[in-house]
């Protein structure tokens, strides 16, 4: 009775998990109550014979494959870093613009791997707020013992706050993480080169807003470069680097040796607006808002994505993010794409409910939670948003979702934004959750087949609307029978 208690208690806390996406850690819970009953050596046999099956499935060939692509990614990243100007500690510190939850993050990762750091803010009270934030970060790795308190204090120390535009004068990089708007953004441009060396590195974390918008307001705009992180920085382990057409070499390798040295996995890309990753996880946010505006159920489009593999739905996602900066940024993109990226009301009508999200404690969900700690969808969003009932199928969901953030990328690599099947890939699991056990975006295509993909997508591009027609890149691979990896 105790051992069926324990095994069946150790079987729901795995599926709590892996959602069972991965089959080894329940076939390892069924290895250990079987081998318990046998002899060593038949023991040894039934957890050889369960290996043997396990590393020949999907999953396994889609994680081992991502450990290649990861190796792929970062190996091209050392290649483009040999590049790099090196940035001396004792001659010039990294600046950080800006101590929000963003600058703050950034300038917590750079000092816990041993770079000095200035961070400046516009004013005291917001400075407090982002050396607060990093201390509380070594609070948390001195808890699980990933530093000793000694060394978390070093690291704090590291942290130079600092109100005013003349602790950068040595700079020899400054990461800009300020207000998401480009006046803002060319002014914070202009009164940094005024002080800092002429031969200053800016490089702007912006998500959306083409990096040659913001060089035009700089001295050098060959020294512009954009280093897009992902929220919280010290949990994501991508960071996007983006090159636009007047770019330095030596620019965008001291970037990216600066990422390696903060241990991230780096990709480099192509401006554009939205670059690859915003523009990406945005087509999916978009559709799902769509479906939404159709008729569909908030926690059931939620629950379809998370039981397919996403760590968190769209709409759960949103209210994390902010509804005014995925607004904001869905804005920039559309600027420049036209109709095609048209968005539905929705966002706007939340907004101007000022519902922003967790941030502003209303969002999509209620930041109270239930009895068994669950968050329940807001009723009154519904009413709000004029929200007439349609059933939805949970395979339409996932596929108008998955499918448009394909067909995105596809349009991303006709126009040379990215080019790389690996990129595209690590940067779609690392970026923003991409279920790994699929291998990534492009290999779920292929999986599927483009000549599925495309009928697919032509079919609900006639049910829905042309934003889901199929890209030209698509449509051409699927005649010629091609596939993104060639293994």
């Amino acid at each position: 009775m105790a051992e069926r208690l324990i095994f069946n208690k150790a079987r729901s806390g795995v599926l709590a998990r892996t959602g069972g996406h991965y089959p080894a850690p329940l076939v390892a819970v069924e290895v250990v109550r079987e081998g318990l009953k046998l002899p060593l050596r038949r023991a040894l046999d039934v957890e050889a014979g369960a290996f043997s099956e396990l590393v020949v499935s999907d999953t396994a060939k889609n994680l081992i494959s991502i450990f290649f692509l990861k190796n792929t990614v970062e190996a091209r990243a050392a290649r483009i870093a040999r590049g790099a100007r090196p940035i001396d500690p004792e001659t010039g510190r990294i600046g950080v613009l800006g101590a929000g939850f963003m600058g703050a993050g950034i300038a917590q990762v750079l000092s816990y791997k041993g770079v000095p750091v200035v961070l400046k803010d516009k004013d005291l009270p917001s400075l407090g707020r982002g050396l607060s934030f990093a201390a509380q970060e070594f609070r948390g790795l001195v808890k699980r013992r990933r530093m000793t308190e000694a060394e978390s204090k070093l690291a704090l120390g590291r942290i130079h706050g600092t109100v005013d535009y003349a602790a950068l004068s040595r700079a020899g990089l400054v990461i800009e993480a300020v207000f998401e708007d480009v006046e803002v953004k060319h002014r914070v441009i202009r009164e940094v080169e005024a002080v800092a060396p002429e031969s200053l590195i800016f490089a702007s974390n912006t998500s959306a807003i083409p990096i040659a918008t913001l060089a035009a307001a700089s001295r050098r705009p060959e020294n512009v470069v954009g280093m897009h992180f992902f929220s919280p920085v010290a949990k994501m382990p991508l960071l996007e680097v983006i090159r636009h057409p007047r770019a330095a070499e030596e620019a965008v390798a001291t970037v990216v040796e600066v990422g390696r040295t903060m241990g991230k996995t780096v990709i480099v890309v192509n401006d554009g607006p939205g670059f690859f990753t915003s523009r990406v996880l945005g087509a999916m946010l978009n559709e799902a808002a769509w479906m939404l505006a159709e008729g569909a159920d908030i926690a059931q489009v939620d629950q379809a994505m998370t039981r397919w593999g996403w760590p968190v739905g769209p709409f759960a996602l949103l209210d994390e993010v902010g509804l005014d900066v995925a607004k904001h940024a869905g804005e920039v993109v559309r600027q420049s794409l036209g109709d095609r990226i048209e968005a539905p009301a929705v966002l706007a009508r939340m907004i101007d409910d000022r519902r922003l999200g967790r941030k502003s404690k209303r969002g999509f969900y209620l930041y109270e939670e239930d009895r068994k700690g669950r968050r329940p969808v807001d009723p009154e969003v519904y009413a709000l948003l004029g929200w007439q009932a349609r059933p939805f199928e949970d395979g339409e969901i996932v596929e108008r979702s998955w499918l448009q953030m394909l067909n995105e990328t596809a349009r991303c690599m006709e126009e040379g934004i990215i080019t790389d099947p690996a990129d595209v890939d690590l940067g779609v699991i690392f970026g923003f959750g991409f279920p790994p056990f699929r291998g990534g975006l492009l290999r779920e295509a292929d999986r599927q087949g483009l000549s599925w993909v495309v009928d697919r997508l032509e079919g609900y591009a006639a049910r829905y609307g042309r934003r889901l027609e199929p890209a030209e890149l698509l449509r051409g691979m699927a005649r010629q029978g091609a596939s993104f990896h060639q293994s």
